[in-house]
């Protein structure tokens, strides 16, 4: 898996909340200057069906989506109700208000893709501290076995 092959963008971004921290592998818990030293980000409106998307750079086969949620303030419930896609593909909905979300497939579920994509039907911002894919690959379209 290559890190720098994996880039995230929001349907709406905030103003100096870049989604490539999402994937940038560094966590800074709850800071008392979150602002200033935040590896965080989040969605630019509360509006519904907020969206934040990961491209993998290629074509994977996933295995498990772990989801790092804020912790701090009233944010920690955001998350809470959104869904998580493989392409076109559902693969789990948070629920509760945990620090990490894992959304782990059976052995026996086959799901390839090349975008990750967490949608938040409710209105509500979309806050993170990071999400890691882990899968294998890239596979070429002709190469993918069940």
């Amino acid at each position: 898996w290559y890190q720098r092959r994996v880039r995230a963008r929001t349907s709406e971004s905030a103003k100096d909340f870049n989604p490539g921290l999402l994937v940038d592998g560094l966590f800074n818990w709850d800071s008392p200057d979150h602002c200033t030293t935040r590896t965080w980000s989040h969605t630019g409106s509360d509006s519904s069906d907020n969206e934040i998307w990961i491209k993998l750079g290629g074509l994977f086969r996933v295995y498990s989506i772990r989801v790092w949620n804020r912790r701090d303030g009233d944010v920690i419930g955001r998350f809470s109700g959104t869904n998580i896609y493989v392409d076109n593909t559902e693969i789990g909905s948070a629920s509760g208000t945990w620090g990490f979300y894992d959304f782990t497939l059976a052995d026996d579920e086959v799901v390839y893709g090349s975008t990750v994509t967490l949608i938040q039907p409710r209105s509500e911002y979309l806050h993170l501290l990071e999400v890691q894919v882990w899968g294998n690959g890239p596979y070429d379209s002709t190469d993918i076995f069940n």
